[in-house]
């Protein structure tokens, strides 16, 4: 079987007023059995080079018309470029498979491959949308991994869909293995990659033929590594809840770290966002109600209903007091006014890191030695304390942590009402 690009003009009623004929690929298997693709790539015949089977750009033109033919020209010839190589990789990869093909069954791989959009373009128009939505962190995510597929993969924003296959994947796999990375950071770069693919799907850009993960495909779940849980025992958190620090800094650290864990281990930056709308008036008393942003779009996210107890009352009452409040937020992160969208999300995660370096400061404090204490372990610590009360049940535990995946807390029975939640509050407080 062999290819041939040819600029043939059309005829009849498809014939152009302007006289520019069409590139048609002519795919021959033996002297009978001919069919052509056309492609969307016009030009004058006289500037056609038959042997090369490109357009010819012309040397050192001067007029501004012939410029402009010659960019023309060259974007054309880029056209023509990808088809050829698409052409190739069909051929190849039917050669490889052993396989006889027909000419009809060449056509309809090419077909499948012209009207597939470029992985790298649908890669980059995904993170655009992500930040355009203030999902700044979720973009951040796609955009580690689209860099670390480019790094793999320097052709990466050339490849269409379908050349994303269990092979490509395979390899890809193989060489995060050899530059170390653990089973948890590859699962991420897998995870985006599928979940790109899985959009395409659903968008019908393409078909799941070559989808390279799934049932008899490469299996993500199976690099995850369970890492151990850092939590504090009880007698620490007791002491961290009930010391008082005459440094500033440290005591508005201490707080800080005491309210998140009162607010059933709420994450740094859902905590930044917390503002006095977020506070409502029900049956069992003042809640803060707010959706974690990491999950708020999963289908079955649900809010997460905080009562306000005296204890987080009183470092609520602190902060305001003793703090520059701005913008009606609750916590005493954010710091500068009028900060939106990515600009406030990169202001949260510089504030994160010099809170974490404080917390540093702060385990030093307490003489806290086996531990590397952070802002994430609140979470933990609640997640423990919680688990290890009688009267508070998994379901509770897992509507307070915002989870949305079932295996994430092993059971998860729907939303619960913000009276249930109140215990949790009350179970916190008597830690």
């Amino acid at each position: 079987m062999t290819t041939k690009f040819e600029l043939r003009a059309d005829k009849g009623t498809r014939k152009r007023k302007d006289g520019l004929s069409k590139v048609r690929i002519k795919i021959c298997s033996g002297k009978t059995n001919i069919k052509y693709i056309p492609l969307k790539v016009y030009g004058d015949p006289k500037y056609w080079d038959n042997d090369m089977e490109i357009f010819v750009v012309e040397k050192g033109v001067k007029k501004a018309e012939n410029k402009e033919r010659n960019k023309r020209h060259e974007e054309n010839n880029a056209v023509l470029a990808d088809a050829k190589a698409r052409c190739k990789d069909i051929l190849d990869d039917f050669r490889k498979t052993k396989q006889n093909p027909t000419v009809t069954q060449f056509v309809e791989r090419f077909v499948e491959m012209k009207h597939t959009e470029k992985i790298g373009d649908y890669f980059k128009n995904h993170i655009k949308n992500l930040k355009e939505t203030n999902h700044i962190g979720n973009a951040n995510s796609y955009d580690r991994a689209y860099k670390i597929l480019k790094l793999f993969y320097p052709n990466f924003d050339k490849l269409f869909f379908v050349e994303v296959n269990l092979s490509f994947v395979q390899k890809f796999e193989r060489w995060l293995q050899i530059r170390g990375c653990n089973g948890n950071t590859r699962k991420h770069y897998h995870a985006r990659l599928r979940a790109i693919l899985n959009n395409a799907i659903k968008e019908k850009i393409i078909t799941e033929q070559t989808y390279p993960y799934g049932k008899y495909g490469f299996a993500v779940n199976r690099l995850e590594q369970k890492t151990a849980k850092r939590y504090l025992p009880k007698d620490v958190i007791k002491t961290i809840r009930t010391t008082e620090i005459e440094d500033y800094t440290l005591e508005l650290t201490r707080r800080v770290f005491v309210a998140q864990f009162l607010c059933f281990g709420i994450s740094f930056v859902d905590a930044a966002a917390l503002k006095r709308t977020d506070i409502v008036n029900l049956e069992s008393g003042r809640h803060i109600v707010y959706k974690r942003q990491k999950t708020e779009n999963a289908k079955s996210s649900t809010s997460i209903h905080i009562k306000i107890t005296d204890e987080l009352q009183e470092h609520l009452t602190w902060f305001e007091n003793n703090y520059l409040l701005i913008d009606d937020y609750l916590f005493p992160i954010v710091s500068r006014q009028g900060y939106e969208n990515e600009k406030l999300y990169n202001h949260i995660k510089n504030r994160l890191n010099r809170n974490n370096k404080n917390l540093k400061n702060l385990a030093t404090h307490f003489e806290i030695e086996n531990i590397s204490l952070t802002s994430y372990v609140t979470r933990h610590s609640m997640a423990m304390a919680l688990k290890k009360n009688a009267n508070i049940r998994l379901d509770q535990i897992s509507q307070a942590m915002g989870h949305v995946d079932l295996n994430t807390t092993q059971t998860y029975l729907g939303e619960l009402t913000a009276e249930e939640m109140s215990g949790v509050a009350e179970a916190l407080v008597n830690f």
